[in-house]
């Protein structure tokens, strides 16, 4: 599978696109209907038309509006029948315990970055730790995060890329993406993962009484809430987001803003232009991905029609490469590409 048509696949497993953003790349030839498994095409009475010349997508919040068992076939390879013994043909129950197992040996390689989450929780309520204080960020009124977020950001008490390193969770999206790995307990995991609220686990809420669960749950909800308030940030002070990112050393936050500036260049300044460099060379393809899905949720309005425009030139919705723009993808003068890790 070529590289656009896992960046669709991908973004549609996630839940970052929305029925329409999926008509309109249908529309286009940027998608076809087996890049996109359980999605049902819209019926219409007449022909389609096709977007105007320039015309953009409206703001739409992600909605998911029914039990994940909607999802299951989506997100979770089932095997065949099961044999006897409890075993699924094909691939390794694997245990509630081993997955918990793997979730604190992630949670251990953060430690480093977990106490940002403190600092900010504590700025909203009472968190005595990295648990609580997810519990406490998950739960507070948007605006009063968006307040907290911008004070700790403008006063460098907290520096953006640790709570981006506390949370970016696609490290621990790679366990359900094991085709070896069978049973209830990871059909459980890949609800946990797409689930928007406690009701929407469904039938799969039995999961939570693992506490690794729970923590995951918890830091997939504040996840998402960073993502869109820094969206939110960046239209309203530009340059306290470039500054942030010119103190980080995060690869992914890096490529997410550098595509989010690029999206966004024709709304800046003309002065500004000139403070750039590039064209720049793409990361790898895991990086590209990654950079792609959380720019989508930062700023879906801007990010669904530039990824359009940037795989407009493309030969085929399957072809290896894309133009981003004649002159390729700038980059404000103060950010440099961080070093790997």
């Amino acid at each position: 599978m070529k590289v656009i048509s896992q960046l669709v696949r991908h973004f549609w497993q996630s839940g970052a696109l929305s029925a329409d953003d999926v008509e309109y790349l249908l529309r286009h030839g940027f998608a076809r209907l087996r890049d996109l498994p359980g999605y049902k095409p819209k019926k219409r009475s007449a022909r389609p038309t096709a977007l105007a010349e320039g015309a953009t997508l409206p703001a739409r919040p992600i909605e998911i509006t029914s039990p994940l068992e909607h999802f299951e076939e989506t997100l979770v390879r089932r095997g065949p029948p099961r044999r006897s013994g409890g075993r699924s043909a094909g691939g390794k129950t694997i245990r509630p315990e081993s997955i918990c197992r793997r979730l604190r040996d992630m949670f251990k390689r953060r430690e480093s970055a977990l106490p940002s989450l403190v600092e900010l929780a504590r700025r909203l309520g009472q968190a005595d730790d990295w648990q609580q204080a997810l519990v406490v960020l998950r739960s507070v009124d948007s605006q009063l995060f968006e307040q907290a977020l911008a004070t700790v950001l403008r006063r460098n008490a907290i520096q953006l890329v640790d709570l981006w390193q506390a949370l970016d969770p696609d490290a621990m999206l790679a366990l359900a993406h094991d085709p070896a790995h069978k049973g209830p307990a990871i059909r459980a995991f890949c609800a946990v993962l797409i689930a928007p609220d406690f009701p929407s686990l469904g039938k799969y809420q039995w999961v939570l009484k693992h506490a690794e669960i729970r923590d995951l749950f918890n830091l997939l909800a504040v996840w998402r809430r960073l993502l869109e308030t820094l969206g939110i940030l960046y239209q309203r002070n530009r340059p306290l987001m470039i500054r942030c990112v010119r103190s980080g050393n995060d690869t992914v936050m890096f490529w997410a803003f550098v595509l989010l500036y690029n999206a966004t260049w024709p709304t800046l300044a003309g002065a500004k232009r000139g403070r750039e460099y590039g064209p720049l060379s793409l990361p790898e393809h895991d990086v590209w991905r990654h950079a792609w899905n959380c720019a989508l949720t930062i700023d879906r309005v801007s990010m669904a029609p530039f990824f359009a425009t940037c795989y407009a030139r493309a030969d085929s919705p399957d072809a290896d490469t894309i133009d981003c723009f004649e002159q390729g993808l700038m980059c404000p003068a103060l950010w440099h590409v961080p070093n790997p890790t």
